[in-house]
């Protein structure tokens, strides 16, 4: 069995800010996953910019 490992990190600092394993990817645990992350630390909307480095294999 094969998990996705989601991980948000600040830029600046490099903390890892949110993270989450999941068994499959999809967009909605994407979405809730990033919405959980913002609302835990108290950011609001539009205050950051989010950028995906994702690479593919």
């Amino acid at each position: 069995m094969y998990y996705e490992c989601f991980v948000i990190i600040d830029i600046y600092s490099r903390y890892v800010v949110g993270w989450m394993v999941t068994p499959a990817e999809t967009g909605e645990l994407a979405e809730a996953f990033i919405a959980d992350t913002l609302n835990r630390h108290g950011i609001k909307a539009d205050q950051l910019t989010l950028h995906a480095d994702r690479e593919r294999r």
